[in-house]
């Protein structure tokens, strides 16, 4: 079942938001590592959320 394509600004917004959220990720990431108080699963556990919704509506946007 073919599905509708997406309007030009909503694959525009998610690709906005995939290219965001999944720098957002790097950036969380490196910050949370350099402290010396979280280890790498709490840096990790921390970046889980903005690196699925990145996957998510990167997903979405290529596929449309």
């Amino acid at each position: 079942m073919r599905r509708p394509p997406l309007g030009t600004g909503l694959r525009a917004a998610l690709f906005f938001v995939a290219v965001g959220s999944i720098t957002a990720t790097t950036w969380l990431y490196q910050l949370l590592f350099a402290r010396p108080d979280v280890g790498l699963p709490g840096a990790v556990a921390a970046t889980l959320v903005p690196a699925a919704i990145g996957v998510v509506a990167g997903f979405y946007a290529l596929r449309g």
